[in-house]
């Protein structure tokens, strides 16, 4: 232990552990004194102060030095069956002293004991721990815990010196400066309470180095360089800005002992922002605060020199008042200078200290500053670097997607030119369909395709109207935005207008949150209104205004919004005759109409039906190999289908689930099989009547069977009850019929 006690003649007079003690205590004499403490304590038969003899050997070495490494160990040794506190001192000093080799009580165990034991033993083993072992903030919550706690001098002293070393690795300014306090009035008391004698040797005492005494704080202590050596490697280890000014401020604030600190950094524009600050909560920042420390900033920014006031009420002058309702005794304003480049100003202030800034607290900061600007130059530099290589990236990528769009429309010329004999410029994988109809119908659709006017696509229930509506939008200038489809007969008409157009909160009961409508999800893309002729007339108004001028109105919303959005519509109804009959609009019908596209039945198209059957096969089949037997084909050709190429799906589905390798006569349905309705087998004379009577019979079935309840019948029928409801009104069906 670093002790100041008596000489050695009072051990020689008093062979005792007492003089032991005061022995190891008198570290300008360490060696002689060990040995003659030790010879001492061994003649009293006290073997615990011989044991702590030997550290009067140790505590003045270096903890690299072998013989005090031995001799650190060898104490240790002798108080091995000793006391706890015992203990927890000698692993204390084997961390220190002995650091390759492990002390006989485990550091989490010795963590653990100390709590319990002297405010000595724990000042010893926590300082032991801050020097010895890597930055821990626990350990430095324990040592903050315990400045209260009074201990000798030479067990508190080194652990202070430790323990500041430690936060300054952590970053803690403020226990820092709450450390380096006490340590400073640790000295003070050393210093006035020594011998005059012993004065001379308090330079050999470690844990004094960088506590200047009044004179000597003129200049910069060797402690302050080993500690700017580190700030420096600290500061350019730090490539983020935030954590960078923070740490300037508390390196300014705790080498100069004052109250507050404030790092500003000038905008762009050439305005000061505060980004980092020290004991300066956000209601500080403001009024005349802010005043304040943003003009000594903008004087020391312009003089390029440190603005000092060390009693600032006699000296700012022109900011007395500022400075008076603060209540401020020293003000320092220093700029940061790099490259030639004024980057903003540390503000540091003090309420209580008058003179807070002397010679060697302006030279501290000024060579502190020095280097934090040149870091903050560097980790703005590359702050700006990234940004720039981000805003490269995104014109990169911009680039790459507008050449892979060139190179796209160029390969699609290509194969328009090699295939200048074909009858349509785009492809159509997901029509499979080789018959005359078919061709006339992709020839009307490759030119509409690159146009932006509506289209209204017509057909039976099943033909495939979404897939050419999905054509059109892919191959056409929208393909990469959004396609959005919707069934205007499956969305009941209270909620037709909110699903299109959509609504504000509030809007009606239920309405809980904001919701976009297609129109709006769709925009820059295409919607796609699959049954629009079940739209009811106020809707046809509502979405003849979104034709006319482009707007939508959510329900319950004061302001139009402009869209940018393509109709196609689909129905298998006459809209023709429904003009007529006044319920469908007309003039809705002509805006949509502007180019209609006829979707043929597959009737009218039996040559594609070995087409579909293959593909639907190679799409179900999940890998096995199928075979469709000549027969099976025969009765899939000559079949009506009334319900198109979806029903034909429907029927290879089944096929496939009832078959093994092939698909016979007898894996198809008994419709299917016996060929159909000799009514429909008649070149398909009377077939819509028949469908609706065929439709009518099912419903008034599921009615009886469900007792009249509409929506277990929809249920059983597999349609909603809403659609069930539809069929029913037109197929004049009624529930006591």
């Amino acid at each position: 232990m670093e002790r100041l006690g008596r000489p050695a003649l009072a051990a020689r007079a008093h062979p005792s552990r007492a003089a032991a003690f005061a022995l190891v205590g008198a570290v300008h004499e360490a060696d002689l004194a060990s040995d003659e403490a030790r010879r001492h304590a061994l003649a009293s038969n006290d073997a615990r102060a011989a044991a702590f003899a030997r550290w009067a050997r140790v505590e003045p070495r270096a903890p690299g030095d072998p013989r005090a490494r031995d001799e650190a160990l060898a104490a240790a040794a002798e108080l091995d069956g000793s006391t706890d506190e015992d203990r927890i001192r000698a692993a204390a000093r084997v961390l220190v002293w002995a650091r390759d080799a492990a002390p006989s009580l485990s550091v989490g165990a010795a963590d653990e004991r100390a709590s319990s034991l002297s405010a000595t033993a724990r000042w010893e083993w926590w300082g032991a721990r801050a020097a010895a072992s890597p930055p821990s903030p626990r350990v430095l919550a324990e040592l903050v815990a315990s400045l209260d706690l009074p201990a000798p001098v030479g067990s508190r002293g080194p652990a202070l010196a430790s323990a500041a070393r430690l936060a300054r690795a952590l970053g803690d300014g403020e226990a820092a400066r709450r450390i380096e306090g006490a340590r400073r009035a640790l000295a003070t008391t050393l210093r006035e309470g020594a011998p005059v004698e012993h004065r001379a040797s308090l330079g050999a005492v470690g844990w004094l180095d960088g506590v200047a005494d009044d004179d000597a704080r003129s200049a910069l202590g060797a402690a302050q360089v080993g500690e700017l050596e580190a700030i420096v490697r600290a500061l350019s280890s730090r490539d983020r800005l935030r954590p960078l000014l923070e740490q300037v401020v508390d390196t300014m604030v705790l080498w100069t002992g004052v109250e507050r600190g404030l790092l500003l950094l000038r905008a762009p524009d050439g305005r000061l922002v505060p980004r980092a600050a020290r004991n300066l909560a956000r209601q500080d920042l403001g009024g005349e605060q802010l005043e304040l420390s943003t003009s000594l900033a903008r004087r020391a920014m312009s003089e390029r020199e440190a603005i000092c006031a060390t009693d600032a009420f006699a000296q700012v002058g022109d900011l007395h008042a500022s400075v008076h309702a603060l209540g401020l005794r020293s003000v320092l304003a220093v700029p940061l200078v790099a490259r030639g480049d004024v980057l903003g100003v540390v503000y540091l202030d003090d309420r209580v200290r008058r003179g807070a800034f002397g010679p060697g607290e302006l030279a501290w900061v000024r060579l502190v500053a020095s280097q934090a600007a040149l870091a903050i130059a560097d980790a703005r530099d590359q702050a700006l670097l990234r940004r720039a290589v981000r805003r490269a990236e995104r014109a990169n990528a911009r680039l790459a997607a507008e050449l892979g769009a060139r190179e796209a429309e160029l390969a699609s010329v290509r194969a328009e030119l090699a295939s200048a004999g074909a009858e349509t410029r785009f492809r159509y994988d997901e029509i499979a369909g080789r018959s005359e109809p078919m061709r006339a119908m992709l020839k009307l659709v490759d030119r509409v395709t690159t146009s932006e006017v509506p289209v209204l696509l017509s057909g039976e229930s099943g033909t495939g109207k979404e897939l050419v509506a999905r054509a059109i939008h892919a191959n056409g200038p929208r393909g990469s935005r959004a396609f959005v489809s919707e069934n205007c007969a499956s969305v009941p008409e209270t909620l037709l207008e909110s699903t299109l157009f959509g609504h504000v909160r509030g809007a009606f009961t239920g309405a809980s949150a904001t919701r976009a409508g297609l129109f709006d999800v769709a925009d820059g893309g295409t919607l796609f209104l699959d049954e629009i002729g079940e739209m009811p007339l106020s809707m046809q108004t509502k979405l003849l205004r979104v034709l006319q001028n482009g707007e939508v109105r959510p329900v319950g919303g004061e302001r139009s919004r402009t869209v940018d959005v393509r109709i196609i519509g689909a129905t298998h109804r006459d809209l023709e005759a429904m003009v007529a009959a006044g319920t469908f609009r007309e003039d809705l019908f002509y805006r949509l109409n502007v180019v209609g596209i006829r979707v043929p039945p597959l009737r009218e198209r039996r040559e594609d039906i070995p087409l579909l059957v293959s593909r639907f096969v190679d799409k179900y089949a999940e890998g096995r190999k199928v075979k469709v037997t000549r027969a099976a084909m025969d009765r899939l050709a000559v079949f009506p289908w009334p319900g198109n190429v979806r029903q034909l799906e429907n029927e290879i589905r089944r096929a496939l689930v009832l078959a093994d390798d092939r698909i016979d006569a007898g894996e198809l349905s008994e419709e299917v099989a016996r060929g159909g309705p000799a009514a429909a087998r008649d070149a398909g004379l009377g077939l819509k009547a028949r469908v609706d009577a065929l439709e009518a019979q099912l419903v008034r079935d599921a009615l009886q069977k469900t007792s009249g309840n509409q929506t277990r019948a929809a249920e059983v029928l597999g349609v909603s009850r809403f659609g069930l409801q539809k069929m029913m009104r037109r197929l004049g069906i009624k529930l006591n019929a």
